[in-house]
């Protein structure tokens, strides 16, 4: 099982299309979106895509009715801000928002 990583699409249609691609090249069975499609019409993308589509949402997705009818649309699967996913028998976390990060000086 192959499986490819992107978040942080933003809109850009022209490097997401290239992205497809290069996953579609190497034959990866799932694609794992960690967030900040920004809009929906991101989501429609996969539908080129020769694998699953899954993800989470990111703290700049806001029209989140629109991200989870295309998910559903194209047989994804959109989990909240928080995905616990199986995939083949890997158990993998993602999430994509930071909310406060300490720094320690030593």
């Amino acid at each position: 099982m192959n499986i490819g990583i992107i978040s942080d699409t933003h809109d850009d249609l022209s490097s997401l299309k290239n992205a497809i691609k290069s996953f579609n090249e190497r034959r990866v069975d799932y694609v794992i979106h960690a967030g900040d499609y920004v809009f929906p019409g991101v989501v429609k993308q996969f539908k080129n895509f020769n694998g699953k589509l899954v993800g989470v949402l990111g703290n700049n997705d806001g029209e989140k009715l629109g991200l989870l009818r295309n998910f559903q649309e194209i047989g994804g699967e959109l989990y909240g801000e928080f995905g616990d996913l199986r995939l083949d028998g890997l158990r993998i976390a993602i999430y994509t928002r930071v909310v406060h990060i300490k720094t320690f000086q030593i």
